[in-house]
């Protein structure tokens, strides 16, 4: 017969066993993408991220999120909507420069990169914008604005390693399909989002830019969404570098 001694160890290394058994519980970040550049990004905890706001001329609806922080790459019109969102967002913005700053707890980190894509002599002086990277619930981020040509080394290593990569895709403005494939292997994310590409929705002043279509072809690791939101969590990430499109908008 056992003792209560032991019953009380016995106990002890079963509730131990389950502890170390346990795994550790998922911690979902969703994603919508409003259009554009510009995503609502909301942690476990409920924190929300809105990035580059744009104004009701591009397009798409004005859904007016709500949000905790607020990003802007770059004081373009497209890109600074801030009188659209709604809260009292801290928000992040470098003027298209490097800088670092902290909200509701998440560090995020600007790195400076150029606009336009070097081809274009007519725009080559319209600026700079800011990548930002962060880290939500364990996923690492890195929003790439309205990048406009191939990272530089130094540039990778400033964004480091990146788990979930928001890329324009859409050219013209910003890089392209093509340019866009080659900044995805560069920085190696587990998931990439186009963003920055024409759609139905969009006036016909934006048809110079590539669509969704053209990004995708022929890549066999494509996830199609239907809607404009996904959940994901840092265990659930594809192990092969997979693009995430959303269709709500395809033109």
């Amino acid at each position: 017969m056992k003792t209560p001694a032991i019953l009380a160890l016995t106990l002890l290394v079963a509730l131990a066993a389950a502890c170390f058994s346990a795994p550790p519980p998922e911690k979902p970040v969703t994603i919508q993408w409003l259009g554009h550049a510009c995503f609502r990004l909301t942690s476990s905890q409920g924190v929300r991220i809105v990035t580059d706001p744009f104004p009701a001329v591009i397009g798409y609806p004005l859904t007016h999120p709500t949000a905790d922080i607020l990003l802007v790459s770059h004081e373009h019109s497209d890109h600074n909507a801030v009188e659209t969102v709604r809260g009292k967002p801290a928000t992040v913005r470098f003027g298209g420069r490097a800088g670092a700053a902290t909200a509701c707890g998440i560090a995020f980190k600007g790195i400076q990169a150029h606009h336009y894509p070097a081809d274009r002599l007519d725009l080559a002086k319209r600026g700079t914008v800011t990548i930002f990277t962060f880290q939500v619930d364990g996923i690492r981020f890195c929003h790439l604005a309205d990048l406009g040509r191939l990272l530089t080394p130094a540039q990778v290593r400033a964004i480091g390693p990146v788990d979930v990569l928001m890329i324009p895709t859409g050219g013209y403005y910003t890089i392209g399909p093509a340019q866009a494939h080659q900044v995805i292997a560069q920085l190696r994310p587990r998931v990439a989002i186009p963003m920055h590409y024409r759609t139905r929705v969009m006036p016909s002043n934006f048809d110079a830019l590539a669509a969704l279509p053209e990004f995708l072809a022929g890549r066999p690791e494509v996830k199609r969404i239907p809607g404009d939101t996904v959940t994901l969590t840092k265990a659930g990430l594809p192990a092969k570098t997979t693009l995430y499109a959303f269709m709500k908008y395809t033109k």
